[in-house]
């Protein structure tokens, strides 16, 4: 099973300019008051964990606006295309600085940008803001070029990690003169920009594996486990190979965030396959479902979380004959919640490739990645509407 990875005109002036002498000929139009006592985050509709405030993490090729540490405090630090990688990625395992197609996806779930939306980006301009619906309160920050700083509180400059040449990366510019949100491929890797950072989900693979383990043995020793989950795993009946013949479907409830997750990987190694096929007793022991690849296997479960129900039905088919790419197994899954069905897709079969799956009734909301024919797909739905994720929803948000 292999992960998936997952027009209206406007005249651009001012109010809408790459960073540069044009830009820097204004100066500050307003004063945004941010207050960043500690690093926040949380998912957002692209299914995507996101920092909630500016990076203003000290490293070299990092500023102060006006060199005042009182604008880094509202504001966070600028960083140039360079120190805003290496800032991302102090801040720990998974953190790192989110691609022009990241960006890109989580502005669409809020409106999208001004050559992709209907409004010329101005919903996504006022849902990302400070005060926004969305929770991601952007700032207008400005920036800074080997001289001098500007455009505080007129534009809202911010990296991604996606380059468009050796000297040029593409950027996000929130502008307050049009009030939206536009996309910019220009930005030189040596001017100093604000900084969101986005933490990367670790989907089940080896190392993941023996966390399951260790989770399963405590849910099945019938103490009050921190969160509960069990494991399925689909084998080849095949002696290991150099190609993916081993696949892992996880599904971990974590009661305290009210999240119910399945989340897929494969084995490469064969030396890993190997001796995970020599060792099947010990699966047995820990209570994760071992599948064997020339059966069908369907389970269901059903949890309790915050007053919704939601039940949850995964088929796993053999691998022989099945799956977009030959030799895996596959799977369905289907997801009720109060009774309503609101997920009905392969998992991994025919075009669909899904990699993360969270379902968090208690936000109002089912999140999906994954891949549908080898196009990219993050996307959410909310509880309150009446929206499946099927193969007709997933065809529409692939890109």
């Amino acid at each position: 099973m292999g992960t998936g990875r997952l027009h209206a005109a406007i005249t651009l002036n001012l109010a809408v300019c790459a960073f540069g002498a044009s830009c820097l000929a204004h100066r500050s139009v307003t004063d945004q008051q941010v207050s960043s006592p500690g690093l926040s985050s949380r998912r957002l509709l692209d299914g995507e964990e996101w920092m909630l405030e500016n990076l203003n993490v000290n490293i070299a090729q990092s500023y102060c606006y006006d060199d005042a540490e009182v604008n880094c405090n509202r504001y966070g630090r600028l960083y140039t295309w360079q120190a805003a990688q290496r800032g991302c990625r102090s801040l720990g395992t998974g953190w790192r600085l989110p691609t022009d197609d990241e960006w890109r996806g989580m502005a669409k779930q809020y409106g999208g940008i001004d050559d992709e939306s209907a409004d010329s980006g101005r919903m996504a301009y006022r849902a990302l803001l400070t005060g926004g619906s969305s929770g991601f309160n952007a700032v207008l920050g400005g920036g800074r070029d080997e001289r001098q700083f500007a455009r505080l509180g007129a534009h809202g400059f911010y990296w991604t990690a996606s380059e468009n040449d050796s000297a040029n990366a593409v950027f996000y510019n929130f502008a307050h003169g049009g009030l939206a949100l536009h996309r910019q491929d220009q930005g030189e890797k040596w001017r100093a920009f604000s900084v969101r950072c986005i933490r990367t989900a670790h989907h089940v693979a080896t190392l993941r594996l023996s966390n399951a383990v260790m989770l399963d043995r405590v849910a099945w020793s019938g103490s009050p486990p921190r969160a509960a989950a069990f494991a399925i795993v689909a084998l080849r009946p095949a002696r290991p190979m150099a190609d993916v013949n081993l696949t892992i479907i996880e599904y971990r409830l974590v009661p305290q965030v009210g999240q119910i997750r399945l989340t897929a990987g494969s084995v490469h190694d064969p030396a890993t396959q190997k001796a995970m096929l020599a060792d099947l007793a010990s699966f047995d022991r820990q209570g994760i479902i071992l599948v064997a690849g020339d059966t069908v296997r369907r389970f269901h479960r059903r949890e309790s979380i915050g007053g919704h129900v939601v039940e949850t039905a995964l088929t796993v088919y053999p691998a022989v004959g099945h799956g977009y790419r030959g030799g895996l197994a596959t799977a369905a899954v289907a997801v009720d919640v109060d009774g309503k069905r609101r997920v009905d897709v392969p998992y991994d079969a025919g075009l669909a490739e899904l990699a993360d799956l969270s379902i968090r009734p208690l936000d109002g909301m089912i999140s999906i990645v994954g891949s549908y024919a080898n196009k990219s797909v993050r996307g959410a739905i909310f509880l309150e509407g009446d929206q499946t994720i099927d193969t007709r929803w997933l065809l529409q948000n692939a890109r």
